[in-house]
């Protein structure tokens, strides 16, 4: 590998982390800079939307720089009005849509809701068919932990938005952290989140994105799976899906990572990484760059049990873990040769 190819890989996980806007920008002062760079950094950026369909509408935006800030182009939606709903602030913007507080605005009744909407940029064939899947998705499912669908609709320009249930809560690690709770209480919450998983994949629906962000839980200690953005239906109960659309890195299966298709079994590894991260606030395998798909995946490392990871961790948070110290915390997390939680 060329110095050359080494310093794009190095820029790689960075780049991609940005929104269509600032990565256009963001190559276009590269470009300025160091052409060639910036030319090996755009190829592994094109490899890598190749293999995630819903990101090669952004990827089509490379060659263009957007001299807007993606909240200023939000924030110009408030205080609108959408069907019967009035944009009120911004909640929050991802890779396809952004999400608004709104309420109802006709008079017929009072009601808050979170109204998730495309961006301008997002709107090819590809992004609104997946949009609208997520939308489908979500009339499908009626369940507690997951926030309902309550209206939808679609703009003149054709780009489609939806209202969700408004979920005011907190991803579900650091709520973990924030109450202190012991071991058998942060199973609990985990318990939660399997519950409307199984729910949805009875309903054919996988979920492809399960992680922290996505599992929220409010005051009242109740988990709600939200952002069904990623989400397909599998073609059987055990049946393989549609190709892997985006990755959070930690949390996507290994299998899915090397190109194959997501599966009910792709969200249950998710939900077990969240299991190591609320008991031990670790990785079952050492984490790897997102890069490192370019390079050559090594061979998946076995995971390490919980027990063990405990004892090189750190004494705060066994503490938080409502345990005295490390090997508190470790002999804990053995089994239930020592009596369970």
């Amino acid at each position: 590998m060329s110095d050359l190819e080494a310093h794009a890989l190095d820029l790689f996980d960075k780049y991609v982390d940005l929104t269509p806007s600032q990565r256009s920008a963001a190559l276009a002062r590269l470009k300025d800079r160091e052409p060639a760079l910036h030319d090996a950094l755009l190829r592994l950026l094109s490899a890598d939307a190749a293999t995630h369909p819903l990101e090669v509408a952004a990827f089509e935006l490379l060659g263009e720089v957007s001299t807007k800030d993606d909240a200023d182009d939000a924030s110009m939606r408030v205080g609108n009005r959408l069907g019967p709903w009035r944009i009120d602030h911004v909640l929050g913007s991802g890779g396809m849509g952004t999400v608004y507080g709104a309420s109802r605005a006709d008079g017929q009744y009072e009601k808050q809701v979170a109204l998730k909407c495309m961006r301008t940029e997002m709107s090819s064939p590809a992004l609104i068919d997946a949009f609208m899947r997520e939308r489908n998705h979500l009339a499908q499912l009626d369940h507690p932990h997951i926030a309902p669908l309550l209206d939808g609709g679609v703009e003149a320009d054709g780009r489609p938005w939806f209202a969700m249930r408004l979920v005011h809560g907190t991803a579900m690690d650091l709520w973990a952290d924030q109450q202190r709770l012991g071991l058998k209480e942060r199973i609990h919450l985990l318990l939660q989140a399997c519950q409307a998983l199984r729910y949805a994949h009875d309903r054919r629906v996988l979920h492809q994105d399960i992680k922290p962000g996505n599992l929220l839980v409010s005051t009242d200690g109740r988990v709600h799976l939200v952002d069904f953005g990623l989400s397909a239906v599998t073609g059987s109960l055990h049946g393989a899906v549609a190709p892997r659309v985006a990755v959070s890195n930690g949390y996507t299966a290994p299998e899915v990572l090397s190109g194959g298709a997501a599966s009910i079994a792709s969200d249950l590894y998710s939900l077990g990484v969240m299991l190591y991260q609320l008991l031990v606030g670790d990785w079952p395998r050492p984490l790897l760059p997102l890069h490192a798909s370019f390079i050559g995946r090594p061979s998946v490392a076995p995971a390490r049990a919980p027990s063990a990871l405990a004892m090189s961790t750190s004494p705060e948070l066994a503490v938080k873990r409502d345990c005295q110290d490390l090997r508190h915390l470790s002999k804990r997390l053995q089994g239930d040769q020592s009596g369970g939680f």
